[in-house]
């Protein structure tokens, strides 16, 4: 009887025949992908699972040769989950697939999410005094998480990091958004370059809202500014109470896209150390709130 992974693996090798005689990938590049799954389907049948990611490395591989098969793709994503229910952890989110989500266009965690799957990702931390911090970074003037999709290119990133020696943290790649409040996410900065808008929403069960009694005027320009960056029709800003915790909410009225670039301006407007939550307009309480608090900002 044959293990999961190890039809997986069979599978993989009869996608990539199928590639190959199509003329997909060049004969040296075949060969050795050829070459790299039947060891370790001789390893798998002999009961000795490699302590690392031949799927990874496989998609790796063909990424870099710039000769991409849609079909072995999937055959490797398939491995990969195989892989990793064999070895109880997290398998890397292959690069292949950041590759597939920049092309596709993907901007936010949210829209991301289902591609992201049961993967995980690396992210930098440092650990001092028995306190672990994250490590982020700014990228285009955004202050952003970075994460990585295998540890050869956080090596490659932590050796130039102006931080003391980070230490490389693998996390589920969908909880990703959750690591750090309000925070942007960028999957491998050196190369594919995918940053991911970390959306901020309150929930929609919060008990109240009102006008802040005060508001200051820094908040008030950078709002202004970023409505008029982004093309927002409409700004409110609310003081909204919710599970004892009370969250100054500027609430933007606009298409996605438009709310989007909002949320990427203020990110660049709002003066460092300034929290400010976003809540869209067209959910159920910001439509509340639009609708009774008169928009500091409107076209």
């Amino acid at each position: 009887m044959t293990t999961p992974y190890e039809d997986t693996v069979r599978a993989a090798l009869q996608t990539l025949e199928a590639a190959s005689a199509n003329g997909v990938f060049p004969a040296a590049l075949s060969s050795s992908l050829r070459r790299q799954l039947e060891d370790e389907l001789r390893a798998v049948h002999d009961g000795h699972l490699q302590p690392r990611s031949l799927a990874t490395a496989l998609s790796h591989q063909m990424f870099d040769s710039g000769h991409i098969d849609d079909d072995f793709s999937s055959a490797l994503d398939a491995m990969l989950a195989a892989e990793g229910s064999a070895q109880g952890a997290p398998t890397l989110l292959p690069r292949v697939t950041v590759r597939q989500m920049k092309e596709a266009d993907v901007r936010t965690l949210k829209t991301a999410g289902p591609l992201l799957g049961n993967y995980g990702l690396l992210v930098p931390a440092i650990t001092s005094d028995d306190v672990t911090r994250l490590i982020t970074v700014d990228v285009e003037g955004r202050r952003m998480l970075p994460a990585f999709s295998s540890r050869e290119l956080f090596d490659e990133w932590a050796s130039g990091a102006t931080e003391a020696a980070p230490r490389a943290t693998l996390v589920p790649a969908g909880g990703a958004g959750g690591l750090a409040s309000g925070v942007d996410i960028v999957i491998n900065p050196l190369t594919e370059r995918l940053m991911l808008t970390n959306e901020r929403t309150i929930p929609a069960g919060a008990v109240s809202f009102g006008r802040p009694s005060q508001i200051d005027p820094r908040v008030l320009t950078a709002v202004r500014t970023a409505s008029d960056m982004a093309g927002i029709a409409r700004v409110s800003l609310a003081q909204v109470v919710s599970e004892g915790r009370s969250l100054l909410t500027a609430v933007p009225t606009g298409d996605a896209a438009s709310v989007s670039a909002f949320a990427a301006a203020l990110g660049e407007t709002l003066p460092s150390g300034v929290g400010l939550d976003i809540l869209p307009g067209d959910t159920r309480l910001g439509a509340a709130i639009a609708a009774e608090i008169p928009p500091v900002s409107e076209l």
